[in-house]
């Protein structure tokens, strides 16, 4: 499922100025294999950066509007790319985007009512693990009874 559509990105920059950066020529339509592939390479960007930390509840049943945010930004500046280069304007929108990404993916940031549902994932998918056998020397052991130790020279 893709994180953002054709629909999103034309309420962002108006369906005129979509044709403009999506077509090939002067076919006066939007292009949408053009539009599919920024999109997909937006979302490529943006799972690369959340998947690591939400891997447990994706894909999302739904899309978190800042994700989506993010996917039409992303997706803009793509077709921007291919055709005429993309505006300063732009180019901050598309930074502030990569760095509230790597906010994300360090954990200062989070993505609303995702981390909740992740945090409690995690907790259902952890299993508790202690190590105990008295007879077995363990590093920090041995580091104190090395003196203990014989035929190690």
């Amino acid at each position: 499922m893709a994180y953002s559509t054709k629909a999103l990105i034309i309420k962002k920059i108006g369906e005129t100025r979509l044709v403009q950066l999506s077509s090939d020529g002067n076919s006066g339509a939007v292009n949408d294999d053009n539009v599919t592939e920024a999109i997909a390479r937006a979302d490529a960007t943006i799972k690369s950066f959340i998947e690591p930390r939400y891997k447990t509840v994706m894909p999302f049943s739904s899309t978190p509007e800042l994700i989506e945010g993010f996917s039409v930004i992303l997706s803009i500046t793509h077709l921007y790319a291919r055709k005429q280069g993309v505006p300063d304007s732009w180019k901050e929108e598309r930074k502030e985007v990569m760095n509230q990404l790597k906010l994300i993916a360090k954990g200062t940031m989070a993505i609303s009512g995702i981390d909740m549902i992740a945090e409690t994932q995690l907790k259902q998918d952890t299993v508790d693990f202690t190590a105990s056998n008295p007879g077995r020397k363990y590093a920090y052991d041995v580091e104190n009874d090395r003196d203990q130790m014989t035929g190690f020279q």
